[in-house]
Order: C-alpha cells, then structure tokens, then sequence
C-alpha cells in the first residue's frame, strides 16, 4: 500500500548531480567521509605528531559550516546531502500525510475514526479542511463568507475547488484542456474524478464495486454523494431539511444544484444563457446533461447505444435515470416506496415531477399557474412538455422531424411513447400485452395517460 501511494499520489523532486561525490578513506583507522576539508581535519587531529606552534606564523581556523533539516534532526557538512535530505524528508511528510488519510478513510473501523462533528448541525467528516469548508458555506452569515469569484463571469462560490471547476468548465480552450480518457472506451473528462466515476460505474464488475447500501430502504448507490442526495431527498423530516429558496419567485429546492438550474431556466435573460447547441441539428438546451440526452435519444446509432437493461424484466433504457424510475415504477413494493402525497386531495405519486404537475393542473389559482406558452400559435399549456410535444407536432418541418417507425406496419409517429401505445395496442397478443390496472376498481388500460387520467378523476371526485 505504500508503495501505491508513493507511486499514485505525490512526485518527490528529483535532485541529480553528474558524478557522485568521493569517498575519502583513512588508511590508518576506519575513518571515511565525503569532504576533503574534513579528511584533512582528521588526519591533523589524530594521525600528525603535534609540534609547538611557531608565534610567527599566522594561525588558520577553519570553519566547517553544518546544515540542518528544519523537520528533523539530521545534521551535516555536505550540502548535497543537506538537499537530497530535505527533499526526500518533504516527500516523506506528504506521503505520511496521505498515508494517514488514506488509513482513516478507508481502513479504520468506525468507531476509531476520528471525526470532525459540527456544533451547529449533524454534519461530521473525517477531515478538517471539510469541516471548515462547511461552515463557511452552511452557518456563517453573508457578510462574513469568504467568497471566491471567477475574474471572467459573474459566477462566485464559497468553495475554491468548485471555482477551479468552474473555470475548467467554463472558460478553458478545448486544445488546452486536460483530458482525462478512459482506456475501456471512448469516454473522456476535463475532471479526473469524473473518469473514476464513469470507470466504477461502467467497466467494474459487479463483486469488485463498493456499494453504499441505504440503512432505511433498499437503495444502494456506487458513489456517496448519490447515497447523500437519496437520504436527504428520501428519510430527512421536513423540518430538518435547509431550504435553497428563489430569491425571485416561490420555487424552493433541497439541493443547491437544483435551485441553480432553475434560476438559469426560468430567471436569466437570454443574453446571458449560455446554451449548448447540438451539431447535427437546431436542438439547444441549457444544461450540458441535457444536450447529451439528446444526442444519446436521437442521433447515436442502435449499436454506439449503451444500454442500461433491468434486471428483473426485459425493459432497458438510453439512461440510467430512466431505468431507476422504471424500478421504482415496476419493481419495488408499495411498502418500500416513498409516496408523494397532495395535501389538498388523497392524489399521491411515485415521484416528486408528478405530484408537482398534479398540484400545477389541479389545485393552483388562475393567476397562480405558470404558464407555457407557444411561440408561433396562441397555444399554452400547464406542462413544459406538453409544449414541447405541440411544438414538434406543429411547427417542425417534415424534413426535420426524427420519425419513430414501426418494425410491423407502415405506421410511423412523432414521439416514442406513441410509437410504444401504437404497438401495445395492434401487435402485441396474449401475454406480450401491457395493461395497466387501476388499485381501485376494476378498470384496465392499454394507455398509461388514460389510467392516470382516470386516477384523476377518481381522487377529484372522490370514488374511492
């Protein structure tokens, strides 16, 4: 392990000299050294008959200077040993240094972990910087926050890495980028800890990934920081939870990511949205996550597609945010499942998106409602995809529309959940056909809107 470190994670400076310097040995007793001055010292001390000294003649001291490490006791006459020490004696503190985090990390039980715990709030972590990190960014006022501000855009943060990031992201050249690429496949990163997170998520087999299993549901995710997300967003009392709040409307997030991409959908002026624009089509979107969804959906062919298939059934999706809803939709128990519930009507979901847009259709004042309104037409809609959907149904010309075709028939559609409806409805048989049932009442489906529609109107109204 210590060799992995000192090869891994720090460069010692190399000091080289053209010839290594010569050993003078006393032939009289086994005396050695690498300095003439001091071999002479020797041989004039111990091995010269001594003669009295002769008031005329001047009489020579030599001073022989001695250099010391600053971090230890070594001591010498040689300067090149002096600087070969220090150097190696400064490498030694970093690799002790990550030695002993590398340790706490990961080898200590957790009872021997000396933790770093906040006074002001549950928060702990092994290290002290964090510590600090945190306090500065959760429990010091406003004034009092150091901040660190990017000298190219308005963008500040209360934490040096994510500025470093930030300018990395944001304001480097391609060409003069750090890429950092992954040997198994095309995949590549301006951020190393991005590549480990694509290797441990992609090319490691199953019994060589440390799990972060959830201790109050099943949930386990490869990376802590998803284990985090999932307790704060799943098993924290309301009470409990800070609160990221819009300083220009209502909306109000659990993460600072979410309110962050919120503020630069609904808030920014156009001028100042930076958009990512896709290559092969009019396509932009503002968030990099959302321009390779879309080029994963609509332009990488059937066999460049990375596939995240079920386990349990024979469903498999482009993302793995989409396989997760599928598990949580298909798969989990009823008992296992965090419900969503409407505070104004028994409605309740599976996910957060649905009981929003459930409380956004039903619920919400006239003057309450956002609205989404259609450029080109006098169209408006409660839901940003229902616009989109009108938008592509309407105003795209032919030649641009990505059509999804039927394997069985002629039949062609617009959207894929159309294109899926379509061959539920005409060409599956038996028990290749999907229905989907009501936990109420008799009533069946072929068309998942219908069930939810009639779910609905069921909790409106009261029939159940």
């Amino acid at each position: 392990m210590e060799n992995h470190i000192r090869r891994h994670h720090f460069s010692p400076p190399h000091f080289t000299c053209g010839n290594s310097p010569e050993t003078y040995y006393c032939k009289d007793c086994n005396f050695q050294t690498e300095l003439t001055l001091i071999f002479k010292q020797h041989l004039q001390e111990h091995h010269t008959i001594k003669k009295e000294p002769d008031e005329d003649l001047p009489n020579e001291k030599h001073v022989i200077q001695k250099y010391i490490c600053k971090k230890c006791t070594f001591v010498t006459h040689f300067v090149l040993k002096w600087l070969q020490h220090s150097a190696s004696c400064l490498a030694d503190q970093k690799h002790r240094l990550i030695l002993k985090q590398y340790i706490n990390t990961y080898c200590l039980n957790e009872q021997k972990i000396k933790w770093y715990q906040c006074k002001l709030c549950l928060y702990k972590t092994k290290y002290n910087y964090m510590l600090k990190d945190h306090i500065n960014a959760r429990h010091l006022d406003e004034q009092d926050v150091k901040w660190y501000q990017c000298d190219q855009c308005p963008y500040r943060s209360k934490h040096r890495s994510n500025l470093s990031n930030h300018i990395k992201l944001r304001h480097v050249d391609e060409q003069n980028i750090k890429w950092y690429e992954c040997e198994e496949c095309s995949y590549r990163a301006k951020n190393g800890w991005k590549l480990r997170i694509h290797v441990n998520a992609r090319h490691l087999a199953d019994q060589d990934i440390k799990w972060y299993q959830c201790d109050k549901c099943p949930y386990k995710a490869k990376h802590r920081s998803n284990l985090n997300s999932h307790i704060k967003l799943r098993h924290v009392d309301e009470q409990n939870i800070k609160w990221y709040e819009c300083q220009k409307c209502a909306y109000k997030a659990r993460k600072k990511d979410y309110l962050r991409s919120h503020v630069n959908a609904r808030h920014l002026p156009e001028q100042d949205i930076k958009w990512y624009r896709c290559d092969k089509c009019p396509y932009k979107a503002k968030k990099n996550s959302y321009l390779a969804r879309h080029v994963s959906r609509r332009h990488l062919e059937e066999k460049d597609i990375e596939w995240h298939e079920c386990q349990k059934c024979s469903y498999k999706a482009k993302s793995n945010s989409c396989l997760k809803r599928h598990m949580v939709s298909r798969h989990l128990d009823d008992k296992d499942i965090k419900w969503y519930e409407c505070q104004s009507c028994p409605y309740k979901a599976k996910e957060e998106r649905y009981l929003k847009s459930h409380i956004n259709t039903h619920h919400l004042d006239e003057n309450s409602i956002k609205w989404y309104e259609c450029k080109k037409c006098p169209y408006k809609t409660k839901h940003n995809s229902t616009l989109h959907n009108h938008v592509k149904l309407h105003h795209i010309d032919e030649q641009n529309i990505k059509w999804y075709e039927c394997q069985e028939c002629p039949y062609r559609a617009k959207n894929s959940w159309k294109l899926k409806m379509h061959v539920n409805v005409r060409h599956s048989t038996g028990q290749d056909i999907k229905w989907y049932r009501c936990n109420k009442c008799p009533y069946k489906t072929l068309n998942n809107s219908h069930l939810k529609r009639h779910l609905s109107s069921l909790y409106l109204h009261k029939k159940c």
